[in-house]
């Protein structure tokens, strides 16, 4: 077997291990992978992203930034230092390097979905929504572009609409941030009965929203 063949596999073995989240063992091949080849740049990558989930995030950030001028056409690059990046809350970051991934490739519907969600929990709720509106171009049924596309609705007071997006988002995973979204959403639209409805079937005791102002979310 020749070197490149054994690289391929020792990465696939390592991209298994991050997918079942045994990022220990993952960490330990990249880690020796790192020192053989420390100018291959997906290698690194995947090293820095392993490094990040075993719990040193700042660690991890300076090993991408160490090769960021060889990675500007590099989409897996932006990805995962975005993806790092939202760990140590550098939200400005984030959204910058999702853009630079969107660059490179403008129908690739996880950048389109990571880049409005980010958009969103930097309050830009109406340039997020464009974005979710061009992922469900791509998939009309992804959830989280249709979770997402909703929850910006939802924060521009565009309730009504906000219900019919996230009651399709409910449909296809009924889980806590979807509840707890159309809980906010009907007490907006003055339907008590159903914003209860939702609200009881969360998990634990929220409060959601207020009365004295009757569109504060709060979070």
């Amino acid at each position: 077997m020749n070197s490149r063949k054994k690289i391929a596999l020792l990465i696939n073995e390592a991209n298994d291990y991050f997918k079942n989240a045994e990022y220990e063992k993952s960490l330990e091949i990249t880690s020796e992978l790192s020192k053989l080849y420390p100018k291959d740049i997906q290698i690194r990558i995947s090293h820095a992203l392993n490094i990040s989930k075993t719990g040193n995030s700042e660690k991890a950030l300076v090993i991408l930034n160490e090769v960021e001028k060889f990675s500007y056409d590099n989409l897996f690059f932006y990805s995962a230092r975005a993806a790092i990046n939202k760990l140590l809350g550098n939200k400005q970051q984030v959204i910058l390097d999702y853009k630079s991934a969107y660059k490179l490739d403008k129908k690739n519907i996880d950048v389109l979905v990571n880049l409005a969600g980010a958009l969103g929990e930097n309050q830009e709720y109406q340039l997020g929504l464009e974005f979710c509106e061009k992922a469900l171009e791509i998939n009309k049924d992804d959830y989280i572009a249709i979770y997402n596309k909703g929850f910006m609705l939802m924060k521009l007071y565009r309730f009504k609409e906000a219900s019919i997006l996230m009651e399709k988002a409910n449909k296809i995973d009924s889980n806590h941030n979807t509840m707890k979204s159309l809980s906010v959403i009907y007490h907006n639209l003055g339907n008590k009965i159903k914003a209860l409805n939702y609200e009881n079937k969360c998990d634990g005791s929220f409060i959601f929203y207020t009365d004295e102002k009757k569109y504060d979310l709060i979070q």
